[in-house]
């Protein structure tokens, strides 16, 4: 397998000007980083491995999406490093917990042209995750437009409610949430979404049964 990776890189860097999506769902750490500084047009990244060198990326990344659940220091050094590195970013996937929120905000100030966000999450301890809410209406760049996450994100119907009014004045969200359970988003979180969404807050939502 060694050599095959070896091989692979090899021909990942002969054609390396020409690339602009990558995609590894194998083990990222048995191909060469050396040919990260050769994907001078890489427009969009998707790993499913533990090493990210966003640094070599010339600042072209316009999509990452990372769906494994990583270590929580790991995910601050990579939060850091697209917030660093990936000014031009559009859209942006990414497992994070809550003690990752202020990376979040510093994704928001310096990559302003975000516009697509979901955050995933394991939320293992069930913490109240109301901060997030506030960091978007707070910190999040005015183009962005969509923001989804999955059903492990715990918010009160208070702080969705108050974070919709506070959306008014921007672009129509796209607000939606994948997975099948209805533990944290229930019939009162919904009833809050039909009301902005029925006044034009929200553009489109797959949250109303």
């Amino acid at each position: 397998i060694k050599n095959q990776c070896i091989q692979l890189s090899d021909v990942i860097e002969r054609k390396a000007s020409t690339l602009k999506k990558f995609t590894i769902v194998s083990d990222i750490t048995l191909l060469s980083p050396k040919i990260l500084p050769s994907l001078i047009n890489l427009e969009s990244l998707e790993l499913d491995g533990q090493h990210l060198l966003l640094e070599k990326s010339h600042g072209n990344i316009l999509e990452i999406r990372i769906y494994r659940n990583q270590d929580p220091i790991y995910t601050k050094q990579l939060i850091k490093s697209i917030a660093r590195y990936c000014p031009k970013i559009e859209r942006l996937t990414i497992c994070v917990e809550t003690e990752n929120f202020d990376g979040i905000k510093e994704i928001f100030l310096n990559c302003v042209h975000l516009k697509k966000l979901y955050l995933l999450t394991r939320n293992e301890e069930k913490l109240n995750c109301d901060e997030l809410l506030k960091i978007l209406i707070n910190y999040s760049p005015k183009v962005l437009y969509e923001f989804c996450f999955d059903d492990n994100w715990i918010f009160t119907v208070e702080s969705l409610d108050h974070f919709f009014e506070n959306w008014r004045c921007r672009n129509p969200l796209i607000f939606k949430k994948y997975g099948y359970k209805r533990l944290y988003f229930k019939e009162e979180h919904e009833n809050v979404v039909r009301k902005y969404y029925n006044e034009g807050v929200i553009k489109e939502t797959n949250c109303l049964i």
